[in-house]
């Protein structure tokens, strides 16, 4: 009779897991929470992403210990639009990334010296912690929307793209030198004009110094705090404005 119960009673169990986990799923909403939540992509052709605890690990790959970066790095697909090497020991990218990268994310690369050539199609950089960059090309992309040189060794930087959105540089405790001619201020959601509407260059001895064509209370709240603007906090779901506290994380 045992034998018969025991059966039984992993099977029914196990049926109330599942609608445990459903119940939960349905609370939570997982369809609705911000993209950094949800699972791990795979590789496609389109997107890569060599970051040794973020990428979609395979079967093979807890008995090989990953990819080759330098090898994946050397032979990137043409119609790649998302490269992620966040988290390797690389100590440079290659000298023609695909002409068609949208996004390219080099966290904590904390060997990567240099940067000298960026295509024009990028719209995200993201460098934070990369702790011995140095340089980046002369000229930064014109279609660069997001820039984050976040903990780096950067000590100044060509003229920022007019249609820049959000430039976070905090902890680069080196950058002194920035050009004068930045892009259009967007004061608020609801302001029409203008591009950058997030700059924050809190721990940089440019904060204290810097100028240009920026609208003077921005001038003033950047060189008494350290940033200024407003962005939207992906956790919360609300804006989040310099000054004020982080917003709560949204729990559906």
């Amino acid at each position: 009779m045992n034998g018969i119960i025991t059966p039984v009673f992993v099977f029914v169990l196990a049926l109330l897991l599942i609608a445990a986990m459903i119940l939960t799923m349905r609370i939570l909403d997982l369809t609705r929470m911000p993209a950094w939540m949800k699972k791990r992509r795979r590789n496609t052709r389109r997107y890569i992403c060599l970051d040794p605890y973020w990428r979609k690990k395979g079967l093979f790959d807890w008995l090989t210990g990953g990819p080759n970066v330098q090898r994946v790095l050397a032979n990137l697909p043409a119609e790649l639009e998302e490269l992620d090497v966040s988290g390797t020991d690389i100590t440079s990218l290659p000298a023609q990334l695909p002409s068609g990268l949208k996004t390219l994310s080099a966290r904590n690369c904390r060997h990567l010296k240099a940067i000298t050539a960026l295509p024009d199609s990028i719209e995200v950089l993201d460098l934070w912690g990369c702790e011995a960059l140095a340089q980046l090309p002369e000229a930064l992309p014109t279609s660069l929307r997001e820039l984050y040189i976040v903990s780096t060794a950067l000590t100044a930087l060509p003229q920022l793209p007019s249609g820049l959105q959000q430039f976070d540089a905090r902890c680069s405790s080196q950058l002194a030198q920035l050009h004068s001619d930045w892009p259009e201020f967007r004061i608020s959601p609801e302001a029409n004009t203008g591009s950058l509407h997030w700059l924050n260059l809190c721990g940089t001895p440019a904060s204290e110094t810097v100028t240009g064509n920026l609208p003077e209370a921005v001038l003033t709240q950047v060189r008494a705090i350290g940033h200024a603007g407003w962005r939207m906090n992906r956790a919360s779901g609300s804006y989040q404005f310099a000054g004020q506290p982080m917003p709560a994380m949204r729990i559906y």
